[in-house]
């Protein structure tokens, strides 16, 4: 049982975020936490699942322990949070050993409050060993749907994050998502131990979003046109980097200025990018799916799949990033024939066959001359490009092959393009010792490296050669030498940085025919994908029905009154309204915005042969025939 603190929920609530009130499910999923129950949450994307788990760890002893799956969103929230005076830190698998040492000593003893860490981090022995030491009061993990096989972006790593719970079984698990079936649920539920009692579940229903499908022959068209009408803060969604370059260029050429965003980009770009579209400096945001995950952004009005989503769960996540502050926005799917049956083909090309996964593991084995009985820990720069000309596979097929081989915990494909170089010491210290004795020329740079960077003769440690340059007065390309020197006596093993992707071996290397994967599992994971899909493809193609209710339907949750603001709807109630009625209220209204711009309410004041319903509907005709457009929250006339 909850205990009252010093400061209540709402103390802090109102200390640190300035609101008075919780949203929907936040307090009872507060609370829950604080009674030290195991707890999935399943709210909706904008809802702020943040401030649940965030609050119960200030009020408790302890740091909380956050597993989120995007460095990105890590970023943004310990930054927010140390805004408000809250110490917080974030761990990466860039960071060096000798700064992960110093992170976590932090938390051990310099009163940090949240470590957001990637579920892949807590493989590494040192994280582990200080976790066993940390008081953590609390498990929050962040897209909890990537622990299920049947979630929209599974991660085999997050299946392990309850061998965590077993170090620590005194602290509580708070599961997050915006996007659960109910087998997913249920499979988060089996893999965290959590009991059916403490789910919590919000409305998933958004009164505020106007859903649309458009079908075009000519999307870039259709997507000018949207951009020009709703004048607001915008995501367009793409599923691929090449059109994220192509579509923000082709805008750019059209006088709307926008940027791209997507993960091929420099992480520094990617955080400059993201602040001046978060300023309002950039209106235009062209991005893959992952952007605005954990963004807090109350003035988008538009979002806009160019290219439409794999499932409902994906759009979900998409279209609620629109309309936080409650006002009306819009969620447009853009889509032609050819779009469906090319992301069918990309689905199936998901699932190469097994025979294909083996021939490809074991020339990948080859390309990077990782000889059999090799141990794991083992990370290599893998340049993707020239193993595809080496061997004529195509890079769609490589990169599906690697997600294959790291659901089995086989590798792991790192997509980051940038990464730090890495040492290791492949000798013992007593051979150490006397290849000094004799070669004193290296004298400087292993006592060095010895003393700055600890379990250097265990693991792979990160390290910066600018950083050596400066300690040891020398040039950069002085210690690059010395470490290629090193490297090649073999006493150490030093990959340069580089700008390739890394393959990290999970595993002893095996020969590939030793390799077990079901075949049946990944027919059932392909299944599993296309269906995912059809039920997208049937809420495209439906223009009857109302799209909220079929969203709504999709996660179990039944609503009998349709929303009146999708495209489905919007027919049918202009079908109600007669042509006589829209025409004579269509002059009042134009004659009104001849004079001034006017809010919905200041038209609403100066019309009474209508009720407010069917004045909504005709304004929207209006919009929609482009008679008169939005600015802010005023309409105005457009003249011919």
């Amino acid at each position: 049982m909850y205990i009252r603190s010093v400061m209540e929920p709402t103390d802090i609530l109102i200390k640190y975020w300035g609101h008075t009130n919780f949203r929907s499910k936040q307090k009872e999923v507060i609370f829950s936490i604080l009674n030290n129950q195991d707890t999935l949450a399943l709210l909706p994307v904008g809802i702020g699942k943040s401030v649940c788990f965030q609050i119960p760890a200030l009020i408790k002893d302890g740091l909380c322990l956050v597993i989120s799956p995007l460095v990105s969103l890590m970023r943004d929230q310990t930054k927010h949070l140390s805004s408000k005076g809250i110490k917080s830190v974030f761990i990466s698998s860039a960071i060096s050993r000798n700064q992960l040492d110093l992170d976590l000593t932090n938390c051990l003893y310099g009163n940090v409050k949240f470590l957001y860490l990637s579920p892949e981090i807590l493989n590494n022995q040192l994280v582990i060993k200080y976790i066993e030491k940390i008081n953590i009061n609390l498990i929050a993990i962040d897209e909890a749907h990537c622990i299920s096989d049947w979630g929209s972006s599974f991660r085999p790593s997050y299946r392990n994050i309850i061998k965590i719970k077993e170090l620590i079984p005194n602290a509580s698990i708070l599961a997050l998502t915006a996007t659960a079936t109910n087998k997913v649920v249920k499979d988060i539920q089996d893999n965290l131990n959590i009991k059916n009692q403490n789910v919590i579940k919000g409305s998933f229903k958004k009164d505020n979003i106007s859903h649309v499908v458009i079908k075009s022959n000519n999307k870039l068209e259709s997507l000018l046109k949207l951009l020009k009408k709703i004048k607001s803060s915008v995501i367009v969604y793409v599923n691929t980097r090449k059109a994220c370059k192509l579509i923000t260029e082709y805008l750019n050429k059209n006088n709307l200025p926008s940027e791209a965003y997507h993960g091929g980009i420099d992480q520094k770009i990617r955080e400059l990018i993201q602040d001046k579209w978060i300023n309002n400096l950039t209106r235009i945001m062209v991005a893959t799916h992952a952007f605005g995950m954990g963004i807090n952004k109350t003035d988008i009005r538009l979002i806009i799949h160019y290219d439409i989503p794999f499932s409902i769960e994906n759009y979900i996540q998409q279209s609620g990033r629109s309309g936080r502050d409650g006002k009306l926005a819009y969620s447009f799917t853009l889509f032609k024939n050819l779009d469906i049956d090319n992301n069918r083909q990309i689905i199936q090309e998901r699932y190469p066959k097994l025979n294909d996964v083996k021939k490809i593991y074991q020339k990948l084995m080859d390309f990077l001359q990782i000889p059999e009985n090799t141990n794991s820990n083992l990370s290599i720069p893998f340049n993707i490009i020239e193993f595809s000309k080496k061997y004529s596979i195509s890079i769609l097929k490589i990169y599906n092959v690697c997600k294959i081989l790291e659901n089995e915990d086989i590798i792991k494909l790192s997509q980051s393009n940038k990464t730090l170089s890495r040492i290791k010491i492949i000798i013992t210290r007593t051979e150490l010792y006397s290849f000094q004795i004799s070669n004193k020329k290296y004298d400087n740079i292993l006592n060095l490296l010895l003393r700055n960077y600890s379990g250097i003769f265990t693991d792979f440690t990160n390290i910066k050669e600018s950083e050596i340059s400066k300690k040891l007065y020398c040039s950069i390309e002085e210690v690059k030498k010395f470490l290629n020197q090193l490297h090649h006596q073999k006493l150490i093993h030093y990959i340069p940085k580089n700008k390739f992707p890394q393959i990290n071996l999970l595993g002893r290397r095996i020969d590939s025919e030793n390799i077990y994967i079901s075949e049946k599992n990944i027919q059932i994971k392909k299944d599993t994908d296309l269906a995912k899909f059809q039920k997208l493809t049937n809420y495209i193609e439906n223009n009857t029905d109302c799209r909220r209710n079929i969203l709504l339907e999709h996660f179990n949750e039944a609503n009998t009154e349709n929303c009146n603001i999708c495209d489905n709807c919007v027919q049918k109630n202009n079908k109600r309204i007669s042509n006589e009625v829209y025409e004579s209220t269509k002059q009042i209204i134009i004659q009104l915005l001849l004079e001034n711009e006017l809010s919905f309410e200041e038209i609403k004041q100066n019309i009474n042969i209508v009720d407010e319903k069917d004045l909504k509907q005709i304004i929207r005709r209006m919009f929609d025939a482009d008679i008169i457009e939005k600015l802010g929250n005023k309409l105005r006339y457009i003249k011919n």
